[in-house]
């Protein structure tokens, strides 16, 4: 068996793709998130109204995110079969494994990949970046 976790803790990032999602400022979709926007005094949320101006999307403290996360980056899990079983085979050596990268995140962040920050030119920056793509494979390895 092996685990390899990948993490940062204390980094803030501007998630510039709620922008897009919770504007509120043209005709787009808009996240579940607008749900629970200011709409009537009295109401305590921390989205604004919907309006049709720019006044929702400037820039703000508001689409800073805390950038903490732990993944679960590649597990491994493999099996060398004994000598007896693999004799059988007509082989020297036999193993089968099992292995998962980017299992899962642990994450406060609503972006799609809070390890995607920016890049080199823009570090703390996120727009719509793709998330981590999770993938699952088998192999056996063996030797004559």
């Amino acid at each position: 068996l092996s685990v390899f976790f990948q993490g940062s803790y204390g980094n803030d990032i501007y998630n510039a793709s709620r922008i897009e999602t919770e504007g509120m400022y043209d005709g787009k979709n808009q996240s579940t998130a607008v749900l629970n926007r200011w709409r009537k005094p009295g109401d305590i949320t921390d989205i604004p109204r919907a309006v049709r101006s720019t006044d929702n999307i400037k820039a703000s403290s508001r689409w800073v995110e805390d950038g903490s996360y732990l993944r679960i980056k590649n597990v491994t899990l493999g099996y060398t079969l004994p000598k007896e079983v693999t004799q059988k085979f007509h082989t020297d050596m036999l193993r089968v494994y099992l292995s998962c990268q980017n299992l899962y995140t642990f994450t406060k962040y609503h972006g799609y990949n809070v390890d995607y920050a920016g890049g080199t030119f823009t570090p703390g920056y996120n727009f719509c970046s793709f998330p981590s793509a999770r993938s699952v494979m088998f192999g056996l390895h063996f030797t004559f």
